[in-house]
Order: structure tokens, then sequence, then C-alpha cells
């Protein structure tokens, strides 16, 4: 709400592109997906548009220093960071989405739960440790008053997996959720458009295919909520940084 209040709110949300990467492309470069005609996730921008100057890289051109942290273009799946975006390599959060040893990489089961609840405090997940970094950023850029500067700070929640700590889901009730009471794509719409859950069918406990039940419905939706919750709270940190600094 601090953040909606000093800048410009949009209260309807549209994506780009119905997918990560190409969605990013197109906030960073000011292209559409038509233009750039990207819509997977291992091509990289330049691909299409080798000359694109993103927002950062007009920055960084007129004498700003820009970094990046968490995830601002998509990196993985045979894809890279835009190295000509940044003065200094991006940063990202290490130790990974869970914070129970059991659901850590290497854990038996060998696939992840797509929820996780736990008394870990918010820096045991990647948004409190992204948050941290922000704030320890914006007291460096403090100290140079004569270097403007463009941080992109980029949350990971509320993306699959949903893990926060458990104050987050604390803040719900898991039975006033309404379950959504169409269950069927609407009518005359073509076979490629409805999801196939490809993403959270590769979560432990998720049917290969098929429905969810009601109860992991609920639990989906609430752990959504919980992730919204703590990503909203460790944006409140950076901006209540911002504020203090000046």
């Amino acid at each position: 709400d601090r953040l909606a209040a000093r800048g410009v709110l949009f209260e309807r949300a549209y994506c780009n592109q119905a997918v990560c990467s190409p969605s990013r492309n197109a906030l960073m470069t000011g292209l559409r997906s038509t233009t750039l005609g990207i819509y997977d996730l291992p091509t990289n921008f330049r691909v299409a548009a080798p000359n694109a100057v993103t927002v950062a890289q007009h920055f960084r051109a007129n004498g700003w220093r820009t970094e990046s942290l968490g995830k601002i273009f998509h990196t993985g799946h045979g894809n890279h960071d835009d190295s000509a975006s940044w003065s200094v390599p991006s940063w990202r959060p290490t130790g990974g989405n869970f914070a129970l040893p059991q659901n850590r990489p290497g854990a038996t089961p060998p696939r992840n739960p797509p929820i996780e609840l736990s008394d870990a405090p918010d820096s045991a997940y990647p948004d409190g440790k992204i948050a941290d970094e922000a704030i320890r950023r914006l007291r460096l850029a403090r100290e140079k008053p004569s270097e403007p500067f463009f941080l992109g700070v980029g949350f990971l929640r509320p993306h699959l997996p949903f893990t926060a700590p458990r104050k987050y889901w604390d803040l719900y009730r898991r039975d006033a959720f309404k379950l959504e009471p169409i269950t069927t794509p609407p009518e005359g719409a073509p076979a490629y458009a409805p999801t196939s859950w490809g993403e959270l069918r590769k979560y432990s406990d998720m049917p290969g295919n098929g429905p969810l039940s009601e109860a992991q419905q609920r639990e989906l939706i609430h752990g959504y909520h919980a992730a919204v919750s703590y990503m909203d709270a460790q944006l409140g940190r950076v901006t209540g940084e911002l504020e203090r600094l000046g």
C-alpha cells in the first residue's frame, strides 16, 4: 500500500505474456512479445533484438549505477542474464526455496512439495535474503550521493513453491477460502487454451493428471496468500529503509 501510494497503481493486472521470460523481456525492453517473437523460456531476447536498449541499460549509459538483485531477467533453461544492463554482476540468493532440511535439494523424496510453512525467520527464504541485500545496497548508495542508481529488486514469491514462515500462513483461515465453482474451460475455447499445470505437477503429492482434490486446492490457495503476504512484508522492509535513508 505504501508503494502504491507513492507510485503509479494499476488496479487490474495483465501480463504481457503468460510465460515468465517473455513477460520480463517486454517489461525491460519496452517491446511486446509479438514484436520480439519469443514465447519460450530458453531464448534470450537479444536473439530477436540484439540492439535493444533495456531500461537499466539506458540508465547505465547515462551515468547511473545499475544493479540487479533476485530475479529480473529469466535465467536458466538455457537462458542467461543481460550483462549490458548492469554495472556489476547480478546477485541472487543461495540456499534454495526451502528452510526445512527434509525439503531441500538432495532430500528424500526427490521431488519437493509445492508448499512449506516453518518457524524459520524471514531471512531463511529467498525473498528475505533479497530484502536484506537490497537494504545493504541502499545504505551503500547513500554513501555516494553524487552517483544516481537504479536498483532492480526481483522478489520470487508468490511463484511456486509457496514457501513462507508460519506467521504468514496464520494470517488466513484455510476454510474461509471459496473454491472456484467453474472447473471446465469456457465453452468454445480452443483445445490449447487451458493450462495442463505442467509446473505444478512436478511437485510431490500432486496428481500426474486430472483434477486436484478440494483439500489440495485449499492448501495451494492458502499457500499463495501466505507467499504474497511474506513477499509484501519484504517489500515493506525495503521501502521502509528507502524512506528512512531519505
